[in-house]
């Protein structure tokens, strides 16, 4: 494993770890309290970073020692972590907490919900420029290893951020996952055919996508080929669409969607793929999550893991081919 890995995994580790203990404050006095404190420290956090990183983009921008894109970059990340910050600070303010609840229908008054909402905001601040930067580059190509460290962990979230361990016993958590044959044996028909729906609908929107900017399209589609150009085998594309389509389904699926709905589930889904940016590949990306999001509400989790699975392996093994 790279260090880039062993960093991962300590990071997802420690969401995990924090999630544990948001689920503990759930139902003891000490644990909700030391919840609280640390979803507050993390949020102290990022809004400190956020400020240092503008204070020192402005000293390097006064010195004429970064160019001007890169000053943007680096002042959409600053700022995108100073409003998450700030954010996730604000909402322990009783009164708005108050106003949160009567808007959504639900208590925000939870240590799980705001180690949750503090998650989430810091995520999606970071992903921001990516998402507005265009398809990243000079990344090394990813390898299984890298697959392995990034998906295991999202499985353990998932497992342990509705419970388990804490509020809920194994069989428990995985009812809440959804992780249960469908009550009606059509919906493995129903995953099964949605695999060439959705490579259909992909295609559309790539064909689209190649007629109003096919700049950016042959640029996704060069990041993409070198990112994932270690899965040049049946084999190893088999591995990499069953490893993220169970990892994904568990956590957005499975975990996330019951309490966010699908569009919101569907969106954050779209903000993980970040080697598209903000491009047509994205939009295939939300649309697949809509999808998914509406097998997993009728059919459960499995059969939204079936399709997903079935969808990557597909296509990728279409591109082997091409």
């Amino acid at each position: 494993m790279s260090r880039t890995d062993f960093f991962i995994v300590g990071l997802l580790l420690a969401i995990a770890g924090l999630l544990l203990l948001a689920n503990y404050g759930e139902r003891f006095a000490t644990a909700r309290i030391l919840s609280f404190i640390a979803s507050g420290l993390i949020a102290g956090t990022a809004l400190s970073f956020g400020l240092l990183g503008l204070v020192l983009v402005s000293i390097r921008q006064a010195a004429g020692d970064i160019s001007a894109a890169d000053a943007r970059t680096a002042q959409l990340a600053s700022f995108s972590l100073v409003v998450a910050g700030a954010v996730g600070l604000l909402i322990f303010i009783p009164g708005l907490q108050r106003a949160l609840a009567r808007a959504f229908g639900r208590t925000t008054n939870s240590p799980l919900a705001h180690a949750v909402a503090v998650l989430l905001l810091i995520f999606l601040a970071l992903q921001l420029p990516f998402v507005f930067g265009g398809p990243p580059q000079g990344i090394p190509p990813i390898t299984s290893v890298d697959i392995i460290a990034q998906d295991a962990p999202l499985v353990l979230i998932a497992f342990i951020g509705v419970g388990l361990l804490a509020r809920r016993s194994l069989p428990e958590t995985v009812q809440r996952l959804g992780l249960v044959p469908p009550k009606q044996a059509r919906w493995w028909l129903v995953a099964l055919l949605a695999i060439p729906a959705f490579i259909g609908i992909a295609t559309g929107i790539d064909a689209v996508g190649n007629l109003i900017a096919p700049a950016s399209q042959r640029q996704v589609s060069n990041v993409s080929t070198m990112l994932f150009s270690q899965f040049n085998t049946v084999p190893a594309v088999v591995f990499l669409g069953l490893t993220a389509g169970v990892a994904e389904e568990v956590l957005f699926r499975g975990a996330m969607l019951p309490r966010f709905g699908v569009l919101i589930t569907a969106l954050l889904f779209a903000a993980v793929h970040t080697q598209y940016a903000l491009t047509f590949a994205t939009l295939e990306v939300f649309v697949l999550g809509l999808g998914l999001g509406w097998l997993r509400r009728a059919g459960g989790t499995l059969p939204a893991i079936v399709t997903h699975a079935g969808y990557d392996i597909t296509v990728g093994i279409l591109s082997l081919h091409h």
